[in-house]
């Protein structure tokens, strides 16, 4: 058996490509396709690996979760393919899911007010929806919500897989690429709360609270004598969206490597795999999940896991208070601080390889 994996430089997004060989079969499988603006590279790096695989089309599309920047280009690639996509694992959005977003955006719109009838100061920093980086996920939560239904409907039940964990989905002729997150009943937890939906005090409560880790985060940070892994934190809730914590996990192992795809999941998420100490202990391959973010991934978790290799797709780019957090530099810093060879899209022009024979290449040209 073999694998290749590209993980194509979509920006703050994730696409990867992947081509699993054995004697006489070979599979390409694309796990989720980057924002918009990106189509056209990864049409190109899919076209060029179907080219290499001899095949006519992707035999798996993967949509990890419902955010934008993993949807819109598996759209461009359902446009270009059509009816030679036979499947896809994806959760399709549900009406209690539609409540939830439905939720979302009318708790945008109540902070929204309650912030225009009060000075700024007053209004608690820690709050997750006064946090930027958290109404940003937000927004991409209710924008894409149109999109992911666009991509179910285009795709019809009959290709739709849905990937829990307890149902032993795999890739046909490949039981060894599998999914082992997250559960059904893990899923339906993250979106309870929609079932409520005349009680929008029920989501302002949990998504405007009073969070005491921001303050210690303000202190570590200033801490230069502790590690940097010590500052990073040891939970994701609450602040991961929900969308993020339900990312579907895939596990794939050749010859005694394990290699684990990861989406935006979170650190609960990793937890709550079934017999997660075991089936994510040294692995050799890992992709950093949500753009190697902050809070998505802990010490306890790199320790355990302590890949030889790790991809994180991410832009890199400085925000406007100066700092960059995708890639976080307390992310990638404990990674390096561990040994880990970690490589980040943004440092190649179309994609990073991973060859059959484990070497890293850095693509700058389709």
């Amino acid at each position: 058996m073999s694998i290749n994996i590209k993980a194509v430089n979509v920006g703050d997004g994730d696409c990867l490509i992947i081509t699993l060989k054995k004697e006489q079969e070979t599979r390409v499988i694309m796990i989720d396709g980057g924002d918009q603006g990106n189509e056209k590279r990864v049409l190109q790096v899919l076209a060029e690996t179907l080219k290499e695989a001899k095949r006519e089309a992707p035999d798996l599309l993967v949509c990890t979760h419902y955010d934008q920047d993993h949807i819109w280009g598996l759209i461009a690639v359902l446009d270009t393919y059509g009816d030679k996509i036979k499947k896809c694992w994806v959760h399709t959005p549900d009406q209690e899911y539609g409540k939830y977003v439905g939720l979302l955006s009318e708790a945008k719109s109540h902070y929204e007010s309650f912030k225009q009838g009060m000075k700024s100061e007053t209004i608690p920093l820690s709050s997750n929806l006064a946090d930027p980086d958290f109404r940003a996920e937000v927004e991409v939560i209710i924008e894409s919500y149109t999109q992911m239904k666009r991509f179910t409907q285009k795709l019809g039940p009959h290709r739709i897989i849905q990937p829990f964990a307890e149902n032993n989905i795999h890739l046909d002729g490949f039981p060894e690429f599998k999914v082992i997150g997250p559960t059904e009943d893990f899923y339906k937890s993250f979106f309870k709360h929609s079932k409520e939906s005349n009680k929008l005090v029920q989501l302002i409560k949990e998504y405007i609270t009073i969070d005491e880790t921001l303050i210690t985060e303000d202190l570590l940070e200033n801490n230069e004598q502790i590690s940097v892994c010590d500052k990073l934190g040891k939970k994701s809730i609450p602040k991961v969206s929900s969308v993020n914590m339900v990312s579907i996990i895939i596990s794939y192992e050749e010859d005694g490597k394990k290699y684990l795809f990861t989406g935006d999941a979170g650190i609960e998420s990793f937890e709550s795999i079934l017999d997660y100490q075991n089936k994510l202990k040294n692995l050799f391959y890992l992709t950093v999940p949500h753009h190697a973010a902050q809070y998505n991934f802990s010490k306890a978790l790199i320790e355990l896991t302590s890949p030889k290799i790790a991809f994180a797709s991410a832009k890199g780019e400085m925000e406007q208070d100066g700092k960059v957090r995708r890639p976080h530099p307390y992310i990638i810093g404990c990674f390096k601080e561990k040994g880990i060879d970690v490589h980040l899209t943004q440092n190649c022009t179309d994609y990073l390889k991973l060859t059959e024979d484990h070497k890293v290449v850095y693509k700058t040209k389709v």
